[in-house]
């Protein structure tokens, strides 16, 4: 952590918080090794760092480093700074060429002798595709969860469609992102377990909306067969109760017309009647 141009002490506890969230859970109950890079750093900006941290990573630290700065009064002013200063977790002021002995080589960036491959902008941008990802994949999977437990569930073809569309470009960029992760990991320039814990989740989102993209295709494949069903069903209960009216009180009202009409109009008007009737019949036997 190089403690010029420090940001303010809200800004820097936000962004210590943020940054203990990304290990996963095991890495976490392991605790954090700080390291403060104090070489020309004010015992103000250090001072402030220590309590952002104490903050931030409340009982989560194991033990701050603090590389002792270039001047011999400034050392004397930061150990006074320690002793007068009490911190729930040891501070240790030290060299330079001495801190590989207490932190891993592979989790120092070369700037302090490591060997960790770190480009600060190449991370945040990364870390913010992954945040974004992460974001839209979520809201996307929550939505689709609350609509397929809504009782009064509605999906009609074009909801199905903006549904596609949406998953398709989460899918899409999806797979953007993880080629980008995996071709910075073979590169080395980004190669650690955090960066493989955001390909899992990354890929288990994908995974998800995969899933709930294709059981909404069956559900909406299974209502398309429903309906033409459902006609046919509506129908054939309606040919049947045409055909049970006419074995029963059909044939009997049929039987009752014998009447040849007292004149032309009573007799034109029994002929359109029947003519009529006979038509409906045609009609009927035809959709049977």
């Amino acid at each position: 952590m190089k403690t010029t141009n420090m940001p303010s002490y809200e800004e820097l506890v936000s962004v210590i918080s943020y940054l203990s969230q990304i290990p996963d859970e095991d890495v976490r109950k392991l605790g954090f090794t700080v390291v403060i890079d104090g070489r020309k750093a004010t015992i103000k900006h250090i001072r402030g760092a220590l309590r952002a941290c104490k903050q931030a990573l409340y009982r989560q630290i194991r033990s701050v480093f603090v590389i002792q700065p270039e001047k011999f009064l400034d050392q004397q002013k930061l150990n006074f700074e320690f002793i007068k200063e009490v911190y729930q977790f040891k501070c240790t002021l030290i060299s330079l060429h001495k801190l590989l002995r207490f932190v891993d080589a592979t989790q120092l960036p070369d700037a302090l002798g490591g060997t960790l491959h770190y480009d600060p902008y190449l991370w945040i941008l990364l870390r913010q595709k992954i945040e974004n990802y992460v974001n839209r994949a979520n809201s996307w999977i929550e939505n689709n969860k609350r609509r397929d437990n809504t009782i009064s569930n509605k999906c009609d073809e074009k909801t199905f469609k903006k549904d596609s569309l949406n998953s398709n470009a989460l899918l899409k960029i999806g797979d953007d992102l993880l080629g980008e992760l995996m071709q910075n990991s073979r590169t080395n320039l980004l190669k650690n377990s955090d960066w493989d814990n955001a390909v899992q989740h990354v890929d288990f989102l994908m995974k998800q909306i995969r899933d709930i993209k294709e059981k909404s295709s069956e559900a909406t494949h299974r209502k398309q067969r429903y309906v033409p069903l459902k006609l046919l069903e509506y129908h054939s209960e309606g040919v049947r109760n045409l055909v049970n009216w006419i074995l029963g009180a059909g044939e009997r009202w049929l039987l009752t017309l014998h009447e040849i009409g007292e004149s032309y109009d009573d007799a034109k008007q029994l002929l359109k009647e029947h003519n009529e009737l006979e038509r409906k019949s045609i009609v009927c036997s035809v959709l049977c």
